[in-house]
């Protein structure tokens, strides 16, 4: 994994975000030519998606999908409470869409269980540390992504 991994991922939010915004505008709107464009996008964001995730197990790929889609959706609705000077509940949100953006990578790199740092100690010890999965990927995603590396 690499910087273009995490700005391909953050592409497909968008994407997926894009898709919501045409289907919500063509049923209030009444105009089916929305739709049309939904089916494009989505094949866009399929493809790409595809591209990131490469051969997965099981429903990997739907659930990576979806994760991408409640992260970016909760970033929005931190910026709204920071717009609104709510900045702990914004602080709230923005947390959470990390939380999930963080299992993304989890999926992504095949290592949900325990990042590599931790793969050497006692699970006991991991344990007593109340280091939740979470916890623990949000670690690794930080030590895997780093958006401001270039090749």
């Amino acid at each position: 994994m690499d910087n273009t991994d995490e700005d391909l991922s953050i592409a497909i939010m968008n994407l997926i975000t894009l898709e919501e915004h045409l289907y919500f505008t063509g049923a209030r709107t009444d105009s089916p030519e929305y739709y049309k464009l939904v089916d494009e996008v989505r094949k866009n964001r399929q493809e790409l998606l595809d591209e990131l995730l490469g051969e997965t197990e099981g429903e990997v790929y739907c659930a990576v999908k979806h994760l991408l889609a409640a992260s970016v959706r909760l970033f929005e609705v931190g910026e709204k409470f920071q717009s609104i000077d709510k900045e702990e509940k914004a602080e709230k949100y923005f947390e959470k869409a990390f939380d999930i953006y963080s299992l993304v990578w989890g999926l992504v790199s095949g290592r949900l269980e325990i990042p590599e740092d931790e793969e050497t100690k006692d699970p006991k010890e991991v344990e007593s540390e109340n280091h939740t999965i979470t916890e623990r990927l949000k670690n690794l995603s930080d030590k895997i992504l780093n958006c401001c590396d270039d090749f």
